[in-house]
C-alpha cells in the first residue's frame, strides 16, 4: 500500500510538472551569462570618442577634397570639442589653489584651440582646398598628441 501510494504521488507530480517548468530552452542549454554591469562612459569619453571616430573618417574622406560628408563630420566633431569646456577630467590629486585653477584655465584653452583648428578645417573642406585640408589634418593630430600628454 506504501508502495502504491508513493508511485501514485509521484506519477501526479509528474503529471504537474509540465506546469510548473518553463517551456523555454533549457537552461543548460543557455551560453553563461556573466551579469557584468560595465561603467557609463562619462561626457568626456563620449566627447573624445566622437571626436576620433569624426576626425578618423575625415582623414579617410580627405583624399577627395569635394566630398559631401566632410563637413557634417567636422560640425559634429567642433560640437564634442566645444563639449569639453563643460565635461573636463578629473581633478588631478596633486595640484591644488591656484595650480589646479590654471590647469583647468590650461584644458578649456587647449579645448577651444581644437574647436578652432576644426573651424580652420571646415574652412579648407569649404573651399576644397587639398593642402589646407591636409595641414589642418595634421594640426589636429598634433593638437592631440599635445593635449593627450598635458591631461591625460
Amino acid at each position: 500500500m506504501k508502495i502504491l501510494l508513493t508511485l501514485g504521488l509521484a506519477a501526479g507530480a509528474w503529471c504537474l510538472l509540465p506546469a510548473f517548468v518553463s517551456t523555454s530552452p533549457s537552461v543548460l542549454d543557455q551560453e553563461p551569462s556573466f551579469d557584468v554591469q560595465e561603467d557609463e562612459p562619462t561626457p568626456l569619453q563620449l566627447a573624445m570618442r566622437t571626436l576620433g571616430d569624426s576626425i578618423g573618417k575625415v582623414r579617410k574622406l580627405a583624399k577627395d577634397p569635394k566630398s559631401k560628408e566632410l563637413l557634417p563630420l567636422l560640425v559634429q566633431a567642433e560640437a564634442a570639442a566645444m563639449s569639453l569646456l563643460v565635461n573636463p577630467p578629473e581633478d588631478p590629486d596633486d595640484l591644488k589653489n591656484a595650480a589646479l585653477a590654471l590647469w583647468k584655465i590650461s584644458f578649456r584653452q587647449e579645448a577651444l584651440a581644437l574647436a578652432q583648428d576644426i573651424l580652420n578645417l571646415q574652412v579648407a573642406v569649404v573651399n576644397q582646398d587639398a593642402d589646407a585640408i591636409q595641414k589642418g589634418l595634421k594640426a589636429l593630430g598634433d593638437r592631440e598628441g599635445s593635449g593627450h600628454m598635458k591631461f591625460g
